[in-house]
């Protein structure tokens, strides 16, 4: 996580978008509140989320940062895989989440779809649970959760003013 918050205070946006040409799950929390704040629940208004992050920006920070990328351990080619079982491309290591809880599937450079193959609890976008294997496209800056744990999804570009912003100084 430290690189991308280094790279993002050190390098221009054309550098970093041009280094780090894939989109982020960013998690933002608020320092030093325990755990309960930690993740943004799907149960929450997605614009009353925006509207705690703007009066509470100076409070914020940036938990997690997630490159939505392929690891070479999980040998299917055109999913990235979120789950709990360390060969997915993106793990989440908690019993709410599934081994496979959902996917990505690149459409085309800036765009994704995401699916949930049926993990037992639920995969949300933007505070709506996403129905079994239909595909969900993805825009900038929606709240998506797995089980309870909440990101933003971010293209290059806003995801290198997002850490700005919001990684540790």
């Amino acid at each position: 996580m430290q690189e991308y918050i280094t790279n993002a205070r050190t390098k221009t946006v054309k550098e970093f978008t041009d280094f780090y040409n894939f989109p982020f799950l960013i998690q933002i929390t608020e320092p030093d509140s325990g755990d309960q704040s930690a993740n943004i629940h799907h149960e929450t208004v997605v614009a009353q989320v925006d509207a705690a992050i703007k009066a509470n920006s100076s409070k914020m920070a940036i938990k997690n940062i997630i490159p939505i990328l392929k690891n070479k351990k999980n040998i299917i080619k055109d999913m990235i895989i979120v789950g709990r079982d360390r060969i997915q491309d993106i793990v989440i290591n908690n019993k709410k989440i599934s081994k496979s809880h959902a996917y990505f599937k690149i459409k085309d450079h800036l765009t994704y779809l995401l699916f949930d193959p049926g993990s037992t609890n639920g995969t949300f976008l933007n505070g709506e649970r996403i129905h079994h294997s239909k595909p969900y496209e993805i825009k900038n800056n929606d709240v998506i959760s797995f089980a309870d744990f909440s990101f933003r999804f971010y293209l290059p570009e806003s995801a290198y003013y997002t850490i700005r912003i919001f990684g540790k100084k």
